[in-house]
């Protein structure tokens, strides 16, 4: 577990949970800790101060500096830190009108011999925030508004951001870097009483409400279109299909009840007793 050690310090402590004993401890930064961010594996944990301006990376548990990235020059508030699954970038958002990702570039382990203890560390924080040069981005995003909260995750090689506002997209991470295409967008949340995007009839049917950007035609420029998502629709893409052999026999028993044979002939419907007993053979 990482927690800041000091409300005035850039101090992170790294404390073992199950031991019940503190691993590490170092200064990470001259101001105060803000953000605190682990991976899955939870071995590598990102930090960023009340300043916002520089993003570290330190090893768990021995609170090495691995990597620093410079998220701009003036300071910001960090609302969300993220890494990728396999751990091969992070993202960061904030209170500018720019969410980051940063590249996580694997670096040579230094020899055990001439590594530092964490303890040495701990008594140059100075030395420890400027051993390696700060990175800047290899990819980013542009926001409309920066006065909301986000939040930032990965799936896939898609960035996902949630806004405090309650919308949702995805944006399609470059392999070479620069500007993320906004590949989808909905709200979550668009009146009080369709939360989640999901608003409940009187009749009991849902249907899901999603605001989609596509191009129209050649020329490039996108609209908004309101797409409603139906209970048939929302079963058939979701709920599990039935395999042509339990469908056919399930629609085969349904036309049974109707009287209707395999092949929807008209020769084989069935005729109430009740009608038969009323017709009057001629001749």
């Amino acid at each position: 577990m990482a927690l800041p050690g000091h409300d005035s310090k850039g101090e992170i402590l790294i404390y073992d949970v199950i031991n019940c004993q503190v691993r590490s401890s170092n200064n990470a930064c001259n101001n105060p800790i803000q953000n605190l961010s682990m991976n899955a594996e939870g071995t590598l944990l990102a930090a960023a101060s009340t300043q916002g301006t520089v993003i570290r990376v330190f090893s768990v548990p021995d609170g090495a500096l691995v990597h620093s990235f410079r998220r701009g020059s003036y300071p910001v508030t960090i609302h969300s830190i993220a890494f990728s699954r396999n751990n091969s970038h992070i993202a960061v958002s904030s209170t500018s009108n720019t969410i980051h990702v940063f590249e996580l570039k694997t670096q040579e382990k230094p020899n055990p011999k001439t590594k530092p203890s964490a303890s040495i560390t701990s008594y140059l924080p100075n030395l420890l925030c400027n051993m390696i040069k700060p990175e800047r981005h290899f990819a980013f995003v542009n926001q409309k508004d920066s006065s909301h909260r986000t939040v930032v995750a990965f799936n896939e090689g898609f960035l996902l951001v949630l806004s405090e506002q309650g919308y949702f997209c995805r944006y399609v991470i470059p392999e070479k870097g620069g500007e993320c295409k906004l590949g989808m967008e909905f709200p979550l949340v668009e009146k009080p009483d369709e939360e989640m995007g999901v608003k409940i009839h009187g009749q009991g049917a849902a249907q899901t409400l999603f605001d989609v950007q596509h191009d129209a035609g050649t020329t490039g420029d996108k609209k908004q279109v309101k797409t409603r998502l139906s209970k048939e629709h929302f079963e058939s893409v979701f709920l599990p299909k039935e395999s042509p052999k339990k469908e056919a026999t399930r629609k085969d028993s349904q036309n049974g009840q109707l009287g209707i044979g395999l092949n929807g002939n008209d020769s084989k419907k069935r005729v109430p007793k009740s009608l038969k007993d009323g017709f009057v053979k001629k001749g």
